[in-house]
């Protein structure tokens, strides 16, 4: 980390600007290639291999008090050097015996389990429970694969696809008059923001506050890598943070992210390119960035005491079901008043959303305001 080449000559001094973005490109580069060595070379790396087999329905019903005994069994037999013959060997034959009756019990009755898991959040009033059970069955039934998305087949074929699938979803809604005037304005610098330096502190703050065990992005660097990566790691995160805020430039292979399609219903038609929503899976040193800002940037607009959403202080689980809308719908309904429901889901609202027009909208002055 030590080899890393600051280019101190970005913030202390005006240079050309391509050579400026060139050096920041370079500086974030070998940031990243530090990152990725540090990584390979402390962390070791395996393959995990699930096996289903090993998940048994009713084991904690039925198996666990008797694998429990089992291996208590075994454990004094093998602390008695293994005989072949007396109390020992006999007690770790026999519950051996009792646990693999359970297991093949449990394996052989796999349905009437499930259903016994379902039925027992009803038992004991715990709904959530029993929906998860019942979704879980479901899923299990449906396909598992498809041969066929969209009218393609193949690695090729299908990756071609998604692409200009993507492609055109975001782009269906650009107002481009709106982005090239909002891309003239900021190039003519019709307007000034103020330059906000950011500290080492403000980086290791940022960082304890992200949840980890969260997906890489291209880069392939997780969060814990930075977060463990010391604090002169910090320290040239904030130098590349505070360099784009003061050219307002950010290398391209920053803001990468790899876009992946989810299934949205396992039980539906998997050949449908409708039946999946895509994530974005960005790089960790984004992320952090992008929470550095979040922390600077307020709206001066007066927000509806009924947004639940995109804003401090409050989030959609505070919109639950169970907490407003039941309490509002039995509120009227007490007082004997009829409650009339709307509904309405925007197919794909924010993949349709113009962001341009927003950009434009939020620098036009007041005296620019019809």
């Amino acid at each position: 980390m030590k080899m890393v080449d600051i280019p101190v000559e970005v913030l202390n001094s005006c240079i050309d600007a391509d050579v400026c973005k060139t050096r920041i490109d370079k500086f974030y580069c070998e940031i990243v290639d530090c990152v990725k060595v540090a990584v390979s070379s402390v962390i070791p790396t395996r393959q995990c291999h699930y096996n289903s087999e090993f998940n048994v329905p009713g084991w904690n019903t039925y198996v666990r008090e008797k694998h429990d005994v089992a291996r208590d069994a075994y454990r004094s037999w093998v602390f008695d050097s293994k005989p072949k013959y007396g109390y020992a060997f006999d007690c770790m034959k026999r519950t051996r015996a009792v646990f693999k009756l359970a297991v093949h019990y449990c394996k052989n009755n796999i349905e009437q389990m499930k259903a016994d898991a379902s039925a027992e959040g009803l038992i004991v009033n715990d709904c959530h429970k029993f929906w998860r059970n019942v979704y879980k069955i479901n899923n299990k039934r449906a396909t598992n694969f498809a041969t066929c998305v969209g009218g393609s087949s193949g690695v090729e074929d299908v990756t071609e696809m998604w692409k200009q699938h993507v492609a055109t979803l975001y782009s269906s809604s650009v107002d481009n008059r709106q982005q090239r005037f909002f891309q003239t304005k900021i190039a003519n610098k019709l307007f000034e923001v103020e330059c906000t330096a950011f500290t080492v502190l403000d980086v290791i703050n940022v960082m304890k506050t992200m949840k980890p065990g969260k997906c890489p992005g291209p880069d392939g660097i997780h969060l814990e890598a930075l977060y463990y990566g010391g604090k002169y790691l910090c320290t040239l995160l904030c130098i590349l943070f505070n360099m784009c805020m003061k050219t307002g430039y950010l290398p391209s292979q920053l803001m990468s992210a790899i876009i992946v399609p989810l299934v949205k219903y396992k039980t539906g038609d998997l050949s449908d390119v409708d039946n999946y929503y895509a994530i974005t899976l960005s790089n960790s040193i984004s992320k952090i960035i992008e929470s550095l800002l979040f922390d600077i940037i307020e709206t001066v607009d007066d927000i509806d005491d009924y947004q639940f959403g995109f804003q401090k202080g409050v989030s959609t689980a505070m919109c639950r079901p169970t907490d407003a809308f039941k309490s509002t719908v039995d509120y009227y309904c007490s007082n004997g008043s009829h409650i009339f429901c709307c509904f309405i889901e925007f197919k794909k609202a924010f993949d349709r959303v113009d962001y341009q027009s927003i950009n434009q909208s939020c620098f036009i002055s007041d005296r620019d305001r019809p």
